[in-house]
């Protein structure tokens, strides 16, 4: 996984989400239900708790845990 793509897909998540932290699981992965490479992550209030998760693609693409989130 290129750092500079990790790197981008964290700064987007402080863009995205103002008064929020995150928390990026580093390395690209696939899963059993998408074999397709992406980075983790979750969104945090400044309070601690978990917004929602979310993958990042090579392509551009994010999915959300949170189906409000993907609109």
């Amino acid at each position: 996984m290129s750092r500079t793509f990790s790197t981008n897909a964290r700064s987007l998540l402080q863009i995205i989400w103002k008064n929020t932290e995150r928390v990026a699981n580093g390395r690209e992965h696939p899963s059993q239900k998408d074999p397709k490479l992406r980075v983790s992550g979750q969104v945090f209030t400044k309070d601690g708790v978990r917004i929602t998760s979310g993958h990042w693609y090579h392509d551009g693409e994010v999915k959300f845990s949170k189906d409000e989130y993907n609109e």
